[in-house]
């Protein structure tokens, strides 16, 4: 899946020749299109593709770093994309939640497995490897409806949060719904200490629960 001219990294924290030389010597015989490249990190000598790093000389028990890079050549033809084209209703439905709830910005790719994704612009060949995930989900669209999913909650700065307790944390966390303002309306993001917590939708003096329910935690 690399690119050519791209470079892979194999590293380790044993001093077992077998787990470092003598795989990468295999390594490079059945991937004659790969060879070691020098490279050098502050402090020690230049090497030539294959370190040792020994505890005298460094801070901490000893390491083995080995840097490949893979011949340039043409580039390998990309499979089909494993998304699915949005409706232009649908990504009109998820860049408005988005534009309202997140503070950073966010591009709608597509739809994987029946849901909105923020995915790379360039993606490497999947057939035959099943993914379970495929970037940053966004959430699900039912008619003109968006439901955010849990992943967006933790990566993105949301523009509404609703700070928590200890204890109001833990409910959450519980599946519990938790009583709010009656002016509150909407998703918001519920945080503790700063740290993003997952989602509520707050309506008539209550904040429901939008915590996934296979994590969580019977107080």
């Amino acid at each position: 899946m690399l690119r050519p001219g791209g470079r892979l990294c194999y590293s380790t924290c044993t001093f077992n020749a077998l787990e470092n030389e003598g795989v990468i010597q295999a390594f490079l015989f059945r991937h004659p299109e790969f060879s070691p490249v020098p490279f050098s990190l502050p402090g020690l000598p230049p090497c030539d593709g294959l370190l040792r790093l020994w505890p005298q000389e460094i801070r901490g028990e000893g390491h083995f770093a080995a840097l490949l890079q893979k011949a340039e050549g043409p580039s390998a033809k990309p499979g089909p994309s494993p998304l699915s084209a949005l409706p232009q209703q649908d990504r009109q439905i998820a860049e408005d939640f988005l534009r309202e709830h997140i503070k950073a910005p966010v591009t709608v790719s597509g739809l994987f497995a029946g849901r909105a994704v923020s995915a790379p612009e360039e993606l490497p060949p999947l057939q035959g490897i099943r993914v379970l995930r495929l970037g940053l989900q966004l959430g699900e669209i039912k008619g003109r409806l968006f439901f955010p999913d849990h992943a967006l909650a933790l990566a993105c700065p949301a523009k509404r949060t609703r700070a928590a307790s200890r204890e109001e944390a833990r409910a959450y966390q519980a599946g519990q719904a938790l009583p709010g303002p009656e002016a509150m309306r909407g998703y918001y993001v519920l945080t503790l200490n700063g740290l993003n917590l997952g989602w509520i939708k707050a309506s008539g003096g209550q904040m429901k629960n939008h915590y996934p329910k296979g994590l969580r935690r019977p107080e």
